[in-house]
């Protein structure tokens, strides 16, 4: 779910999801976490920015609540 991957609800509103991908991507920033999770930390920022570009957009977010697609 696109949700939680930023952590937030369905009815966040786009300064939240705003907040959200900001503060997930300061957290898991492969440049701000050690080594050995450089490679984990590259695809959970994967992930984090594929959310918020899909749920940033208003149709991408609307077409992902319609059909659960993005």
């Amino acid at each position: 779910d696109l949700y939680a991957v930023l952590g937030v609800s369905r009815a966040a509103t786009s300064a939240e999801l705003k907040r959200a991908h900001r503060a997930m991507s300061l957290r898991h920033h492969p440049d701000r976490v050690a080594e050995a999770e450089k490679g984990a930390a590259t695809e959970r920022m994967a992930s984090i920015n594929q959310a918020f570009d899909v749920l940033g957009d208003e149709a991408g977010r609307e077409r992902y609540d319609r059909t659960g697609e993005f």
